[in-house]
């Protein structure tokens, strides 16, 4: 091969590469600073959230632009949120922070960031908002501790307090429970990032109702490998003849990975005592997986089990955001999509109310204070949009799942409130 022809081969390889990285990246933006200038013509908002390929993250990005496609005639086309650009974080805080501090000199550079998505990279655009303001909406739930976050974070998200209160409120319906009490034992993975918290939040509640309801939660951690050694060890602790109450409620917490240990827990169950309850995290809701294993089936149904998941309000949107969404998605939407979307609606309606010769910072406390007012009393898709005092959610509305004829159906609804003091 002649010098000429190797150098002509080189050159269609890079070109080859540089039109599959184009493609690639079609719809998405920057990795760690803006593509290009914002030239659109409304109200610039940054994204920031995880990689595209984790689960909810594109579903963030395409019902926040499917929702300015459709926001009403009767909001100027200037004040309607716009996405500015997005960056998807590949779970690295400090490109949160990177990001941030390329935007720093350009004219028109977002006063809002939807987003982010994890506690660690929230932390750390916090830091940022030392030397330039920004509001984070964040479609999480908000677990850190930062004194600047009650005056810079609007938290959207599904919390561990909501979940935790509702599973407590639906064991409470159980009337076994409130005639005799119960213990409460924690099963979750060993890897699991929140078992203190999950253990902490729980025993709050053993502490507040009593000893006569819930006597005390106890933490186990599980591994496939160690599972049936450890559902030994939770047999041997509570030796349900001899306690007092003596009714056991077992929350099963993990991944869709975990469907196998799940199975596991409620055959024990089954073959322990008719005394123990079992309850699934919202990670195990509608699992299909879990429906094809008959013996899982059939002792679930002849159990008491059941699993909760945050209701989808639909009235919330409208049809044609519904059409769009699907467009983008080609498949069912995650609910941090539905919260992208009223995070967008709220905004859309807050940013009518900004002075234009307003600082910035004036500016930021004008729009979180307005979103906060306009949620009162306002359902979204991800249900009431009402805020405490830390700017987060106050409730949110369970779906309680059992499985009825080899089905996940949905037996009823359940609040489960934010009780962080």
């Amino acid at each position: 091969m002649t010098k000429r022809t190797s150098l002509f081969v080189k050159a269609l390889m890079l070109l080859v590469l540089a039109l599959l990285i184009a493609t690639g990246c079609e719809d998405e933006k920057s990795a760690v600073s803006p593509e290009e200038t914002y030239d659109g013509d409304g109200f610039p908002v940054a994204i920031i959230t995880a990689t595209p390929d984790g689960d909810d993250s594109s579903d963030i990005v395409a019902a926040f632009r499917a929702a300015s496609e459709t926001t009403g005639d009767d909001i100027p086309k200037e004040l309607i949120p716009e996405v500015y650009d997005v960056l998807y974080t590949q779970n690295n805080p400090d490109a949160a922070r990177s990001f941030l501090n390329s935007m720093r000199d350009e004219d028109n550079r977002p006063m809002v960031v939807v987003g982010p998505t994890t506690d660690e990279e929230l932390v750390r655009c916090l830091d940022y908002c030392d030397d330039d303001p920004l509001l984070f909406l964040s479609p999480n739930g908000v677990s850190i501790d930062h004194e600047l976050e009650d005056e810079y974070v609007l938290s959207f998200g599904v919390d561990l307090q909501h979940i935790v209160n509702a599973y407590i409120s639906q064991t409470l319906v159980d009337r076994s429970i409130l005639e005799y009490g119960c213990q409460i034992v924690l099963l979750v993975p060993e890897a699991y990032e929140e078992k203190d918290r999950l253990a902490s939040i729980f025993s709050g509640y053993s502490n507040s109702l009593g000893s006569w309801y819930i006597e005390n939660s106890t933490l186990f951690t599980y591994s496939p490998e160690s599972i049936d050694i450890v559902l030994n060890q939770i047999r041997d602790q509570f030796p349900l003849d001899m306690m007092d109450p003596d009714y056991l409620y077992v929350y099963f917490t993990g991944t869709s990975d975990n469907a196998e240990e799940l199975r596991k827990t409620l055959e024990w169950a089954a073959n322990t005592s008719e005394k123990i309850r079992c309850m699934a995290s919202p990670e195990f809701a509608r699992n299909e997986a879990l429906l094809s294993d008959a013996a899982f089936v059939r002792v679930a149904e002849a159990r008491i089990f059941f699993c909760l998941q945050p209701s989808v309000n639909m009235y919330g949107g409208t049809g044609e955001y519904y059409n769009r969404l699907e467009a983008r998605l080609h498949r069912s939407a995650d609910f941090k999509a539905h919260i992208s979307h009223d995070i967008h609606r709220l905004l859309a309606d807050a940013v009518q109310s900004i002075t234009p010769a307003e600082s910035r910072a004036g500016t930021i406390e004008r729009l979180r204070n307005r979103i906060i007012e306009l949620g009162v009393n306002r359902e979204g898709i991800s249900g009431p949009l009402e805020f405490d005092v830390h700017g987060e959610r106050y409730n949110f509305s369970f779906d309680v799942l059992r499985i009825h004829n080899g089905q996940w159906k949905t037996d009823g609804t359940m609040t489960g409130h934010n009780l962080r003091k």
